[in-house]
């Protein structure tokens, strides 16, 4: 069987608004998804890798079969809580056809040599998030894990004591969910060095919120991959939890942490980014 090979890949960060770009990339009608949104593929080992490829590629719709793509859509119900639903996807009658898949943990938890091994073409998609916000929503992801009764590898406490903790982890660089993930400085250079500039796009979650900016943002993304100009259907956040306000010792704690953070990342950039945090 011949599937498509992806031509685009979100590779993070989780809680940066993965979901919703995902969405208005497959919203056209040259772009199918695969089966499901976030393979989680190259987080195995080699040996994994090497074995198992042909299924990661089946993940992707088949060329020679061209029926409609079902992708498995993650979604949020109105409590927060995790459901999945199908979403169907018919195939062009012309032009190119491309897919792509979003493991929005891939930027930080896999190595950049790994997927240029495996994809050396892709073509990459980071979101970026205030690292405040992303941290709190995370945390919050996690606490609707467990309230579902998933098992996220340990025992979540408090939110300050999870931050407590793995600032206390970071003397000895060991990076847990929380915090790690939000300082994008420390990954950035490694997936630069390996792709380059041309293949990847940088992108904050402000840049898909409010209108003219998902307009504007969406056409570049179009002509960046290689389709025709098109509109998407909806402009609606994907996979959005109920808001919920950071206390403020809390955000100012995180604040003050993630600022010199910040301040490497715009230096590398050349540019600075719109947060709260800065």
């Amino acid at each position: 069987m011949t599937y498509l090979i992806p031509s685009f890949y979100i590779i993070g960060e989780r809680k940066c608004g993965t979901s919703s770009l995902f969405r208005y990339l497959t919203d056209h009608p040259q772009i199918m998804p695969g089966k499901r949104k976030e393979p989680n593929f190259f987080i195995h080992d080699s040996e994994y890798l090497a074995s198992h490829w042909e299924e990661y590629l089946a993940n992707f719709p088949q060329w020679s079969n061209r029926s409609p793509a079902t992708l498995i859509w993650p979604e949020l119900d109105a409590q927060g809580l995790l459901y999945e639903e199908p979403v169907e996807f018919d195939w062009p009658s012309t032009g190119v056809v491309l897919t792509g898949e979003a493991s929005a943990n891939t930027f930080f938890d896999v190595p950049p040599q790994v997927i240029k091994a495996h994809l050396p073409a892709i073509k990459l998609i980071l979101m970026l998030r205030d690292p405040v916000e992303r941290t709190f929503s995370h945390y919050r992801m996690l606490q609707r894990f467990t309230a579902e009764g998933r098992d996220i590898g340990w025992k979540l406490e408090t939110l300050e004591r999870e931050i407590d903790r793995e600032m206390e982890d970071f003397i000895t660089g060991q990076y847990g969910q929380l915090l790690g993930p939000s300082c994008y400085i420390l990954k950035l250079p490694a997936w630069i060095e390996t792709f380059g500039w041309d293949q990847i796009r940088i992108l904050d979650i402000k840049s898909i919120n409010g209108q003219n900016k998902w307009t504007a943002t969406m056409r570049e993304l179009y002509a960046w991959l290689g389709v025709e100009p098109y509109r998407p259907a909806t402009e609606i956040r994907y996979n959005q939890a109920p808001p919920e306000a950071i206390p403020t010792e809390i955000r100012e704690t995180l604040q003050s942490f993630f600022r010199p953070f910040n301040e490497q990342l715009f230096d590398f950039l050349g540019y600075r980014l719109p947060w709260d945090s800065n």
